[in-house]
């Protein structure tokens, strides 16, 4: 018996994506003309939740699936304090979750906590 190959993976994942998912832009700031930008994929997944800030205003905390498919000249990994721009908000990445999809020790997508009003 075989199992998924990282390419059946990928092309599942594309489809799921395609489907469900919604186009967002992930950057990598380092100044207004050094800001690196990519088109990605991405799902919203359960558990976003509001986290009270000093003042009064709330950030909300929210996680996401990126699918790693065509990131041409990023940077990757994808780190903390990237950006990923969904809806025209602008959320900041906190926490990278590299290890739940991998398939065969090929990097599919990444699960991402994000925080922004």
């Amino acid at each position: 018996m075989t199992g998924l190959t990282a390419a059946q993976a990928l092309e599942d994942y594309r489809r799921a994506m395609q489907d469900h998912g919604e186009l967002a832009t992930l950057r990598r700031g380092g100044g207004f003309e050094t800001d690196i930008d990519v088109e990605v994929y991405v799902k919203a997944l359960p558990g976003a939740s509001a986290v009270e800030l000093s003042g009064g205003s709330f950030s909300t905390r929210r996680r996401y699936l990126i699918l790693l498919d065509n990131m041409g000249t990023w940077p990757l990994p994808i780190e903390r304090n990237d950006q990923l721009i969904v809806g025209g908000r602008t959320l900041f990445v906190i926490v990278v979750d590299d290890a739940l999809r991998r398939i065969a020790g090929t990097q599919i997508a990444v699960e991402v906590e994000v925080a922004g009003a």
